[in-house]
């Protein structure tokens, strides 16, 4: 009787290795799918991208898969995407309505991390630019998303069209001070320049575990997401009421005694250390 149940049990392992059942289907894990989703955010972040016909992706997690809208979804266009991005069995291609297609949108959103203790010289509109290595070409809406302990959506930043330091230097050689910041910036990468144009504060900030709580293979980007990719993010964020800006940066010229000073030395002015005292806000 025992050598029969030995007989079954190693009839039945022979099946699963040659057939290669498992239980799970051989289904991916999120973690996969969360590095191929991350492939195409990064591939369209880029800022020579000129790949129209692209609208929008995400991770459906019930179904395992990633799935892409396309405007034409035709195979060609398919094979196309799997050639210029990436080429994976676990892609789903879906037809996009053309409106969803954020090339055409006029503010491009974003979801932007940023580091805490930068984040008061924004609050009390001291910080008139924040400053990146690569960057967006156009004018955004930032939902800010301050990392380190806070791990919170605090609200969204209005920012203008970036200023290439490298580019625009000479622009500033009647301004020694400005120069001498600039180029530093410069030395160190920062190349774009960013105007803050407002800042608008949720009612109540949205936490890092309000999102999992929706989308629980949630992680924030080292810099940022575009929301028209990430369609779920996007509406966890619109529900949210907000509040009107609390300052408007009009930037119809440069703020030369402020372009290019770092978060230390705009704390040492008089404007910040009098704000500072009079809110005294713990993050």
């Amino acid at each position: 009787m025992i050598n029969k149940i030995k007989k079954i049990i190693l009839f039945g392992l022979i099946i699963i290795i040659l057939t290669g059942c498992t239980t799970d289907n051989n289904k991916p894990s999120l973690s996969e799918l969360s590095k191929i989703n991350d492939k195409i955010i990064v591939y369209f972040q880029s800022s020579n991208v000129e790949y129209t016909n692209y609208s929008y992706n995400y991770v459906d997690e019930a179904n395992r898969q990633i799935v892409v809208g396309l405007l034409n979804n035709s195979k060609e266009e398919q094979d196309k995407f799997k050639e210029l991005v990436v080429n994976s069995e676990y892609i789903t291609f879906r037809k996009a309505e053309p409106n969803y297609n954020y090339w055409d949108n006029k503010m491009k959103e974003i979801f932007l991390s940023f580091n805490p203790k930068y984040y008061k010289t924004v609050l009390y509109g001291i910080k008139k630019y924040e400053y990146r290595k690569r960057y967006c070409k156009e004018e955004t809406i930032a939902y800010l998303y301050l990392s380190g302990k806070v791990k919170k959506v605090i609200g969204i930043l209005e920012l203008d069209k970036p200023i290439r330091l490298d580019l625009t230097r000479n622009n500033y050689l009647k301004y020694l001070d400005t120069l001498k910041r600039i180029d530093t910036y410069i030395n160190n990468r920062n190349i774009n320049a960013i105007p803050i144009k407002s800042l608008q504060l949720f009612n109540s900030p949205i936490t890092l575990n309000d999102i999992r709580k929706e989308i629980p293979s949630f992680m924030p980007p080292q810099m940022y997401y575009i929301l028209d990719n990430q369609p779920k993010l996007k509406e966890i964020l619109k529900r949210e009421p907000i509040n009107k800006p609390i300052f408007i940066h009009e930037h119809n010229g440069i703020y030369y005694d402020n372009l290019a000073k770092s978060v230390k030395e705009l704390e040492q002015e008089e404007e910040f250390i009098k704000i500072d005292k009079e809110r005294r806000i713990i993050l």
